[in-house]
């Protein structure tokens, strides 16, 4: 036992400086480190029947402390921060704020706030119609017609003071569309100023069918109409003029592409055929696809007028050549 008791003293520095001199290394590299993670602030515990809480209950910021591979390696889920609601009542509730956290290599050295204000209100439900929010601009050549919903009304169920001006709508984006709009959508809630509202209100239904018609886009344009006939009048007679048509020009709207390529629209012709007095018809208009009069009857009159030949104007008859006087006889 000597060898061990020989500079004792001696032997148990040097230990010591030695474990010493390791946990500073190991500390070196592994130093103690704090952060702070923010959590959102959770509601616990039953408010008393008929109060509802208005609003989020915000989030706080919680202060870790810990080695370096512990704080590394920490995940913010395991953090809680939490309010009891179940002693809260009608009106300004100033509650304290209760922190804490599932792993155990890491202390939670601060959290703020420490207490928080939480305005507790009655609950109360109405009925809203919902207002369709058309945005976006549809394809070349389309326009939105107007929305419709179903069903048209929602109800909302939450803080009274927040139900007194709570606006309820679905957002449809028609951007590049060029068909109709058949889809369901998510009502929102909002409030003045457009603060959303959705998350403190129960709103039923939350979805609603809305459908949007894209119709075509009409440019109107004024067209003439051109009239003609066909076949021949009586012996003796003609076709005086040009055909009259009743309007002449009319105004057409529709497709844009298709309009601009209309200049004149020909008219089934007048069939003449050995009529000897004025020929009037009614015509239906043949209109291209997509293109519609406006203001006005798709019907229109033409008229041939039917004329007698002009009599052929008398020539006078030549005078006959006078004898000529017989020459005196010498």
């Amino acid at each position: 036992m000597s060898w061990f008791t020989h500079n004792l003293t001696l032997k148990l520095l040097s230990l010591a400086l030695a474990f010493a001199t390791w946990g500073a290394v190991a500390y070196a590299e592994n130093p103690e480190e704090s952060n702070v993670y923010h959590v959102p602030l959770t509601m616990i515990g039953q408010l008393p029947s008929g109060l509802v809480a208005t609003g989020s209950a915000g989030q706080v910021a919680i202060t870790m402390v810990g080695l370096r591979l512990s704080i590394g390696g920490f995940h913010r889920e395991s953090l809680h921060a939490t309010v009891d609601m179940s002693e809260a009542h009608l009106g300004t509730n100033h509650l304290a704020v209760r922190v804490a956290t599932d792993e155990r290599n890491v202390t939670i050295t601060d959290w703020q706030p420490r207490f928080v204000d939480v305005t507790v209100d009655q609950v109360a439900t109405v009925t809203r119609p919902i207002d369709v929010r058309v945005g976006g601009t549809p394809a070349s050549g389309f326009v939105a017609g107007t929305p419709a919903v179903t069903p048209a009304q929602v109800t909302l169920t939450g803080p009274r003071t927040l139900l007194q001006s709570a606006v309820a709508y679905v957002s449809v984006d028609l951007g590049g569309r060029a068909a109709d709009v058949q889809d369901t959508y998510s009502v929102k809630v909002e409030g003045p100023n457009h603060a959303p509202l959705s998350p403190s209100l129960v709103v039923l239904p939350s979805q609603v069918q809305v459908s949007v018609p894209l119709n075509r886009a009409t440019v109107p344009v004024k067209i003439a109409l051109v009239g003609n006939y066909v076949g021949q009048p009586a012996s003796g007679y003609h076709v005086l003029g040009v055909i009259d048509v009743v309007p002449n020009v009319i105004t057409v709207q529709g497709d844009p592409t298709v309009v601009a390529k209309l200049t004149t629209i020909d008219l089934d012709p007048v069939d003449v055929t050995g009529r000897s007095s004025d020929v009037t018809r009614s015509v239906t208009l043949r209109l291209p696809a997509g293109v519609t009069i406006v203001g006005g009857s798709n019907q229109v009159t033409e008229t041939a007028h039917i004329a007698a030949n002009p009599s052929p104007s008398p020539q006078p008859s030549p005078s006959p050549n006078a004898s000529p006087s017989p020459s005196p006889t010498p």
